[in-house]
This record gives C-alpha cells, sequence and structure tokens, in this order.
C-alpha cells in the first residue's frame, strides 16, 4: 500500500504522582499487605514487593509485542518467544523498552531509573539496613506510573506505528513523516531499531515494505542517528548478507547507499560475540537480585580477546560503566574496572565522542552526583590528551574544570529533545 500517512506513537507525560498512587494501583490483597509492612517499619520489604509487583506488571504488557521482537530492540537474539517475560526481560530491560515505547517519559524514565538503583542496594543489604520515610517515598512516587491505568493504551498505539512501518509506504511529503524525521535521537534510536528487526524476521511484501520506508527515512536521520544505530544497520547487512538473504541484502545496499553508509558494514561478523556479551552483561546488571547474574555475565566478557573490535566497543564499554560505577566491591565490579583499564586511549576518546553523548543509560547513571564522581575519577586517571574530537574534548574539559553534571545534563536533555532548539525543530 502506497503513501498512507505514518501516525507517531506518543510517549505518556505522567502528572508527578505520589506514594499513595502506587498503593492504589495495587490489588486489595497486596495493597493491606504492603500497608501492613509499612506499619511494622519494615519500608525495604515494602519496597521491593511493590517494585517486583509493578515490573512483574510491566513485562507481561510489553510481551504482548512479542518477546523476540523485544529481544531484536535490545540486541538480545537469545530471547525466545516462549520464555515467560520475567526470564526473557531484566527489569532494566523493561525500564529501557517502557522509555521507548512511551509507557513513560523521558523524566519518569531517569526518576525510575535512580529508584532501581536504591531498591538494588536494598535487596543486596538483605534487610540489613532500612530506608528512611523521605527515601521510601520516593521510591513508590517513581514506581506509581508503572501501576497506573494507560500503558496499555501507549502500547497499542506502538504496535499499530509498527505494523504500519511494515505494511504501508510512508509518504516523504507527509507532514507525519516530517514528524518522524524532526523526532529526538532516541525516538529515532526505536524507529530504526524496529525496521531493522522487522527486516531480520520479516518475509514477503512485509520486508519489502520495511526496506522501502528504511530507505525513505535513513537521508533525512542519518546525520542524526547515533554511531551505534549507524553500526547497526551495518551490522544487520553484513549478516543477512553471511545467511544469504538476497532480498534483504538488496534493499539494505539500497538503503545504505542513498547514506553513504558503507563505512559502517564491517568486513566480517567477529565483533558479534562481543556485541552479545555485552549485552548480557547488561541485561545481568538490570536484575533485582544482580550480583549472581554479573558474576555469570562477567565470565563471558572477559573470555574474549582484546582489542574489541570498534563496531562493538560502544555497546561493551557502556556494559562495562555500568558495572563500574555501581561502586560496590563484588568482583565483577572489580573486573569491569580492569577491562576498562585494558582500552586503549583512542577507545576510551571513541566512546566519549560517538557513545556518551548518546547513552541514555549511563548518561541517567551518571545524573548520581556519586557516580558522576566516579566517571571523573576513571577519566583522569587515565590522564586523556585533548583530542580533535569534538564531543571528546568537550567532556574532558568538562572533567577537568569540574562542569560535568552540567554537561551530563544537556546531554541528556538533547538525547530526548527536551531543550528548546530541539522542540522548535520538531513542530516546523
Amino acid at each position: 500500500m502506497k503513501g498512507g500517512p505514518l501516525v507517531r506513537w506518543q510517549a505518556v507525560r505522567a502528572a508527578p504522582r505520589s506514594a499513595a498512587d502506587a498503593l492504589a494501583g495495587l490489588r486489595d490483597a497486596e495493597r493491606s499487605r504492603v500497608e501492613r509492612a509499612l506499619s511494622a517499619g519494615l519500608r525495604a520489604l515494602a519496597i521491593e514487593f511493590v517494585w517486583r509487583r509493578a515490573l512483574a506488571r510491566l513485562k507481561r504488557r510489553l510481551a504482548v509485542l512479542g518477546l523476540r521482537f523485544l529481544g531484536e530492540l535490545l540486541d538480545r537474539r537469545d530471547v525466545e518467544e516462549s520464555w515467560l517475560p520475567d526470564a526473557a526481560l531484566s527489569d532494566g530491560d523493561a525500564l529501557t523498552l517502557a522509555e521507548g515505547f512511551g509507557v513513560i517519559d523521558a523524566t519518569a524514565a531517569l526518576r525510575l531509573q535512580q529508584a532501581f538503583e536504591e531498591v538494588c542496594a536494598l535487596v543486596a543489604a538483605q534487610a540489613a539496613r532500612e530506608p528512611d520515610e523521605a527515601a521510601t517515598t520516593e521510591v513508590l512516587a517513581a514506581v506509581a506510573p508503572l501501576l497506573a491505568a494507560g500503558e496499555a493504551a501507549s502500547l497499542d498505539h506502538f504496535r499499530a506505528f509498527r505494523d504500519r512501518l511494515a505494511s504501508h509506504a510512508l509518504a516523504a511529503d507527509d507532514a507525519q513523516t516530517r514528524r518522524l524525521v524532526a523526532s529526538s535521537p532516541l525516538y529515532l534510536h526505536t524507529t530504526v531499531r524496529t525496521l531493522l528487526a522487522i527486516v531480520r524476521s520479516a518475509h514477503g511484501d512485509p520486508l519489502r515494505r520495511a526496506l522501502e520506508n528504511l530507505e525513505s527515512l535513513l537521508p533525512g536521520i542519518w546525520p542524526r542517528l547515533s554511531d551505534e544505530d549507524r553500526g547497526a544497520c551495518g551490522f544487520v547487512y553484513a549478516e543477512m548478507a553471511a545467511e544469504g538473504k538476497a532480498d534483504a541484502v538488496t534493499g539494505l545496499r539500497d538503503a545504505l547507499s542513498a547514506v553513504e553508509g558503507f563505512a559502517y558494514v564491517p568486513g566480517d561478523l567477529s565483533a558479534d560475540p562481543y556485541r552479545r556479551a555485552a549485552q548480557l552483561a547488561l541485561a545481568a546488571h538490570g536484575n533485582l537480585d544482580r550480583a549472581s547474574a554479573e558474576a555469570r555475565a562477567i565470565r563471558g566478557l572477559l573470555s574474549l580477546p582484546a582489542p574489541v573490535p570498534r563496531p562493538a566497543l560502544i555497546g561493551w564499554t557502556r556494559a562495562c560503566l555500568a558495572l563500574t560505577l555501581a561502586g560496590d566491591a563484588s568482583d565483577p565490579a572489580a573486573r569491569a574496572r580492569e577491562l576498562l583499564d585494558a582500552l586503549s586511549d583512542d577507545d576510551w576518546l571513541h566512546y566519549l565522542d560517538c557513545g556518551l553523548p548518546r547513552d541514555p543509560l549511563i548518561l541517567a547513571t551518571l545524573a548520581s552526583p556519586l557516580r558522576c564522581a566516579r566517571f571523573a575519577d576513571l577519566v583522569t586517571a587515565r590522564g586523556l590528551r585533548a583530542p580533535a574530537a569534538p564531543r571528546a574534548a568537550q567532556f574532558l574539559d568538562a572533567v577537568r574544570k569540574r562542569t560535568l553534571p552540567a554537561l551530563v545534563t544537556r546531554c541528556w536533555r538533547q538525547l530526548h529533545g527536551l531543550n528548546p532548539a530541539a522542540r522548535r525543530h520538531a513542530r516546523s
């Protein structure tokens, strides 16, 4: 079908919520159980219970889109459709997807990421400490949007968007298509990864339509795609060529030719084990009971020889930073720090220039003053020289001048399209 309008999905802009809103979203029996725990001063137990209920509910709703599809978006091709949602998705995975699909907006996602770290710390402490009332209220208020009505509608909107990408040719002069091209980098990331997931799995007309739409969209969005998303386009091309999928290869060749994107096509698939190991490490870090999962995942990272292939470098560095910046005394955190130390100066500069400015997970992590200070110490310890790459130079200068928190906030806002200039551009 030709020229149909593309209706974008929209993020739910939730009003500020309270701890009472979180409890109101529970079933009566669950709410009574939490209220009894809070009355008894067992705040850690109450927080953990509410968190697990909220994330289990979110994962079940996300699973409606298909677990294998979700795995493709996360670069987790180990995920099978027959798995239970709790087994397929870590809490971190679910929060990433929820933001990408508009179930929660950027601010709510950041609050949830910070609440997640607090809950992980409580679980690791094994009831050795109880949070104060303020911390309890903050975590419960952050969780409240996941327990509120409305997530299903957001997912329905995204599913309609995904289905249209595989069934209708985008009209380049359509107002909705122009708005899509002008969307935030994070929105474009979800769109491109959705198209690539369709290309990997579809056949016949849906495959052809997705390839046509990728070719139509790439020229307008390529300059604003992250280095990692461009690399994903090139990697899928190489992967389809290795699997002998001629239709997909032809369509991807046309799409990449339109943007001179063959510089991002790897010569072979040697980076794939590094990409997979990094994603499994991130999934482990996203578990509420992360200690044992991280211990298994770090062995996968350590088993791969240096140097890390450039196509896998950003994801690899992200995984190692996630484990290291948590700041615990665990063996996985120490070993992840060793892997970061083993990277070359060029590797570090590449991540600072092409990775960190578009890395939603690490930017959200650096919103914590403590973790931001740890990152600054890591960078300082490297003794990196000022590079020609402007964004890397900007981060090094911010570390030196102790203005890193402000730069992180600016990058985070730009990534989510929250800066005024981005909003004006999107409306034009």
